[in-house]
């Protein structure tokens, strides 16, 4: 007559660190057990112990599987903040879900106005919204995590009032009024919405060199002892007003006379005047 077996089911997760901790459910007659409890979207080792009934000793587990679980809704993504960068841009931040449960898909940011919303997908846990933003308009954003089965709540929301003062324009009739071996006079169009002028130059032909740059009041700049002779320069010009800045406005230009050999550079000061605004 053979013997009653009894069965003791067992199993680990596999993403624990360091050696498998495996967790024995109870002895029993049936040849099926269900695994209750368990977390989404992981990797399990499962065996099965094997022994006579009556008897104490088991005999030693001749197979083992390993088997994933289902995915399942990620949980919302948390702490989002939104940081006004300039006058059409917006910095929207938040971390990611405490638990995925699943493979990321992306992240869907929504903004609110208008309505509907505007919705943004990223894989990453930061987006800069850009936009024709309204000065003095209240605006809200949320962000929700998707996997390739299912889509999470929606986070707190992150609102901000957009600052008008971030509304500066654009600097217009910028110009190069003289060239000479070692400066350029650079000039452009007053803005009475900008406290002063951020002005930057870097070589055409090494943009691995960072961009020299200067802030003025005033709307003309000769940079003076700065350039290298014979050498091709972008320029670009935008207002700034507090902590913000407006759009970037570019133009080339190059000194005069023969390239300078390497190692001869020497640097000087720029220095700004104040001219008046060109009429139209």
């Amino acid at each position: 007559m053979l013997a009653k077996l009894r069965y003791l089911p067992s199993i680990c997760a596999v993403y624990q660190p360091g050696p498998c901790h495996w967790i024995n459910m109870t002895w029993i007659a049936d040849t099926e057990y269900r695994f209750d409890r368990l977390e989404p979207f992981t990797w399990y080792n499962v065996t099965v112990f094997v022994r006579a009934e009556g008897r104490d000793a088991a005999f030693p587990a001749s197979q083992y599987i390993s088997v994933q679980t289902l995915s399942a809704r990620p949980t919302p993504p948390w702490q989002m903040t939104a940081t006004q960068l300039n006058h059409n841009s917006v910095r929207v931040s938040w971390q990611p879900p405490k638990h995925m449960n699943g493979r990321l898909l992306n992240y869907r940011l929504s903004m609110v106005p208008p309505q509907p919303a505007h919705v943004f997908h990223t894989r990453h846990t930061n987006f800069t919204v850009v936009e024709d933003f309204l000065p003095g308009a209240n605006y809200t954003f949320f962000v929700q995590a998707e996997n390739a089965e299912f889509l999470s709540e929606s986070s707190h929301p992150a609102s901000l009032v957009f600052d008008g003062d971030a509304v500066i324009g654009a600097v217009t009739g910028v110009a190069v009024e003289e060239r000479t071996p070692r400066s350029l006079t650079l000039s452009w169009d007053a803005l009475p919405a900008a406290d002063g002028f951020l002005v930057r130059y870097t070589p055409t032909e090494n943009q691995l060199v960072p961009a020299d740059d200067l802030r003025t009041k005033n709307n003309r700049v000769v940079l003076s002892g700065l350039l290298s002779s014979g050498t091709a320069y972008e320029l670009t010009v935008q207002g700034y007003k507090g902590r913000f800045t407006g759009p970037v406005q570019a133009i080339s230009s190059g000194t005069t006379g023969q390239p300078v050999p390497a190692g001869h550079e020497s640097h000087g000061d720029a220095v700004a005047t104040q001219r008046h605004a060109r009429q139209p």
